[in-house]
């Protein structure tokens, strides 16, 4: 595979040139991984916005706990200053954990991530007979790549 993306020019255009090899396909979850990883740790440090994150999508301790109707980027329909803050950093919060979620995701599926173990066992305290040790791996990958495609469009900076 070979890809060359050229930069924007002023009338909106780029050039853009892709070679595809038959073996590229033989994995494409990992070749499309390989170039996925480093873009999204890219965007992850360059960020310049958070695009709206659904709660369901995110852990508890990132919900939103202000009364605040619309989390969007209309600043003037919080209470305060200090709300406004707190919804802006909230919802740079959710975006930077889904967009951890994406890297774990594609760090696992290419092998560039040198802990590839971390976290990707529990410990289910049965009481009965004794605990056990459950793989979560498969599901929060799953889940880092679903968030991928659901929230492919916010890809941006």
């Amino acid at each position: 595979m070979k890809v060359d993306i050229g930069p924007y020019t002023d009338d909106g255009e780029r050039s853009v040139t892709v070679l595809i090899h038959d073996y590229d396909t033989w994995s494409l979850d990992h070749s499309l991984g390989l170039v996925a990883l480093p873009m999204l740790k890219q965007l992850k440090k360059t960020k310049h916005g958070s695009p709206l994150v659904d709660l369901e999508d995110c852990p508890p301790h990132l919900a939103f706990e202000g009364k605040a109707t619309h989390e969007h980027n209309q600043l003037d329909l919080f209470a305060s200053e200090e709300h406004d803050n707190l919804v802006w950093e909230n919802m740079h919060a959710k975006w930077d954990w889904v967009l951890d979620e994406m890297i774990f995701a594609f760090e696992h599926i290419c092998g560039d991530n040198e802990d590839w173990d971390s976290g990707l066992w529990k410990i289910d305290v049965d009481e009965w007979p004794r605990p056990r040790l459950r793989i979560t791996t498969g599901d929060r990958i799953q889940n880092g790549l679903r968030l991928f495609g659901k929230y492919y469009r916010g890809l941006w900076d």
